[in-house]
């Protein structure tokens, strides 16, 4: 698609033919995404712990999580 020929949109998008873009997309699926290592949740632990928590009342407390992820990429032969 010579997208030069097209004219811009909003000054700077260009519409796209569907079965173009159905295209881009499976192939960024098939080279991009699918390749991404994922985590199972099974794997993952967490410990919560707080020096302000009433044990005793029944209430909702705010909270506020920070991760940490490591991986390392699959070698280019994998």
């Amino acid at each position: 698609m010579d997208v030069r020929s097209e004219i811009p949109r909003e000054g700077r998008y260009v519409k796209v033919a569907t079965n173009v873009a159905d295209r881009v997309i499976k192939e960024l699926y098939d080279n991009v995404i699918s390749r991404i290592p994922f985590t199972k949740w099974k794997n993952m632990a967490a410990v919560f712990s707080s020096d302000h928590v009433d044990e005793t009342l029944s209430k909702d407390y705010k909270l506020s999580v920070e991760l940490r992820v490591s991986f390392m990429y699959p070698s280019i032969k994998e």
